[in-house]
């Protein structure tokens, strides 16, 4: 929400006379607490507020936000993930998460759409030609650490490696799979 969106705002609660107090500093005061929220949601949450409150302050208008956003993402399982499966390669963990992230705010902004099952399950039962089936890192022995196949990598103190496989087994299975194609 800009300066000018939060100006109107006030001139919303100035109007139905539910505002405490109006001067000069005032829009900036509002914009500096609630210039992150959408106009749209700001607007909304302030004519509920108009309807069953005597005064409003910038905290009501930020929880009355938070409440029409959780109730527009009530259909949503879990923290950020969807009923839904996000497009993206789970394996590709930081693209997975973002994926998570904009699907969580698409649903709390009312924007989006579930997708039809079909489209879900169109995939499923197909197998992938043996041409186009790379094997994974886990399927040779990492050559840094020496962890043998099918097993996660580990750092030199013997823990798991929780950043995934080495990037020299990742190598390996590549030039292992390009040499057998």
């Amino acid at each position: 929400m800009n300066l000018d969106q939060t100006a109107d705002l006030l001139e919303l609660l100035s109007a139905a006379n539910v505002l405490n107090r109006l001067d000069d500093r005032t829009p900036d005061v509002w914009h500096a607490a609630l210039g992150d929220l959408p106009y749209r949601d700001c607007m909304a949450a302030a004519a509920d507020l108009i309807r069953t409150q005597q005064w409003v302050k910038i905290s009501d208008i930020r929880n009355a936000v938070r409440e029409r956003r959780a109730a527009a993402a009530s259909d949503f399982v879990g923290p950020g993930l969807s009923a839904e499966v996000p497009d993206a390669d789970p394996d590709d963990v930081p693209a997975y998460l973002a994926a998570l992230r904009g699907q969580r705010v698409r649903a709390a902004s009312g924007l989006e759409q579930p997708r039809p099952v079909a489209a879900l399950v169109s995939g499923v039962g197909r197998s992938i030609p043996a041409e186009r089936r790379a094997p994974g890192a886990m399927s040779v022995v990492c050559p840094r650490c020496q962890t043998p196949i099918g097993k996660g990598c580990r750092l030199p103190s013997g823990r798991p490696r929780t950043a995934g496989p080495h990037r020299e087994r990742a190598q390996a299975a590549r030039q292992r799979w390009e040499a057998a194609s």
